[in-house]
């Protein structure tokens, strides 16, 4: 890690560990993490405990969160290109306009997340959960999808061109205007 990394990571723990004891204190102690416009690419985040946590215009390419809690999070505007979210949990999660493009989410929690206009190009989402979601407008495009279950979400105008959605449940999904070329 070179010298300008190590300041950012030690303010970057600090501010998690303060967000982690107002979530354990129930907000009485520490102090919620809001975080703008930081570059956290590659950063290992793997299993960390950030629900409610709030990153805007946060760049996490090629970052190592598998398993990690993000439920109920404001990740708005996201990069999340090329992230490891295997396992991952952003159930009630808001990442409207985020990337997630090539990502590995095999297995992620994203049930009832609005994901408007985000990017899920060429991802792997095997076995994903975007039960009852909001996905207007997501772009799918050649994206894995299989044994996905994206019952009851909104899929309205999503593009899914060259998507493997076998074994997806869309049972009760909303799929008007979707792209399902190729599927």
């Amino acid at each position: 890690m070179d010298n300008v990394m190590k300041p950012l990571r030690k303010n970057l723990d600090k501010i998690l560990n303060e967000h982690s004891l107002w979530i354990l204190s129930g907000r009485k102690k520490g102090k919620f993490a809001d975080i703008k416009g930081w570059n956290l690419d590659g950063t290992n985040l793997e299993k960390a405990n950030l629900p409610f946590v709030k990153f805007h215009l946060v760049t996490l390419k090629e970052a190592q969160l598998s398993g990690a809690n993000f439920r109920f999070a404001k990740l708005s505007k996201v990069n999340l290109i090329g992230a490891m979210l295997d396992g991952a949990d952003f159930e009630g999660a808001c990442l409207t306009g985020s990337n997630l493009s090539f990502s590995e989410c095999e297995g992620t929690n994203f049930s009832k997340a609005d994901l408007a206009d985000s990017n899920f190009e060429k991802a792997c989402l095997d076995e994903a959960n975007f039960e009852g979601a909001k996905l207007q407008r997501a772009n799918f495009k050649n994206a894995i999808l299989s044994f996905a279950e994206m019952s009851e979400s909104n899929l309205e105008d999503a593009n899914f061109s060259g998507a493997n959605l076998e074994s997806a449940n869309l049972e009760e999904a909303n799929l008007a205007g979707a792209d399902l070329t190729g599927v």
